[in-house]
């Protein structure tokens, strides 16, 4: 098997994912997003650079104007997405959106959404995976405070 280089990222916005392109030796692409690449290097890859697009330095203020609109802005993580929905008033969106992140940030944003419906067992189960302290403050300051942080 021949040596991967990365040499270019693709940006589908449209069909919110990205794909990472990457050369062998040989000159050949290779799509990372195939199911026979190297998927834990793909995740994290793919993780850093959802981060990147969101941290075209959106404030706080521009996540909250962008609720007029009926659909998340582009780029944003699913932890984002989540956070995005649930200000909409869509409990059920923002739960998918964060079930599909599996990492810290869903995990947080899970914990916040359980704590949200009142089922404080589950809730504490998932700050635990996102490491974070069971939450006691208001749910308006804990949804601006994880915005922040996972702005940026």
């Amino acid at each position: 098997m021949s040596e991967t280089r990365w040499g270019a990222i693709h940006l589908s916005l449209v069909e919110w994912r990205i794909q990472i392109i990457g050369f062998e030796e040989s000159g050949n692409l290779v799509s990372l997003n195939d199911p026979h690449a190297q998927w834990k290097h793909k995740r994290t890859r793919m993780a850093r650079l959802a981060r990147r697009i969101t941290e075209l330095k959106m404030t706080l203020d521009d996540f909250r104007q962008s609720l007029t609109a009926t659909v998340p802005p582009a780029g944003l993580t699913l932890a984002l997405a989540g956070l995005w929905w649930d200000a909409k008033g869509d409990w059920t969106r923002a739960h998918e959106s964060a079930q599909q992140d599996e990492g810290i940030e869903g995990s947080w944003v899970h914990a916040y959404l359980h704590r949200k419906e009142g089922d404080q067992d589950n809730a504490a189960y998932w700050y635990g995976r996102a490491g974070k302290p069971v939450c006691r403050e208001p749910l308006d300051e804990e949804w601006v405070n994880i915005v922040k942080d996972l702005l940026g």
